[in-house]
């Protein structure tokens, strides 16, 4: 996939994007995947479409902590 830019993105980011899900997910493993996900777009209040992956790492670090301090 190209980033619109006729660049490939680095694939390297996707392990850090599936660990940073991983490690909020096991904080709340009672929830399904696609409650998961529906809670961490309301989190962030925003489409994800359109969030580079880069800013859902740090918006996935921000979660964990509203997790660990609020569920």
């Amino acid at each position: 996939m190209q980033d619109g830019v006729g660049r490939m993105r680095d694939v390297k980011r996707i392990p850090l994007v599936i660990s940073a899900f991983e490690q909020c997910w096991k904080e709340v493993p009672d929830w399904r995947l696609g409650q998961f996900i529906e809670n961490f777009k309301r989190y962030v209040g925003v489409d994800l479409f359109y969030i580079e992956d880069g800013k859902i790492v740090e918006l996935l670090d921000s979660f964990l902590e509203y997790i660990r301090k609020e569920v």
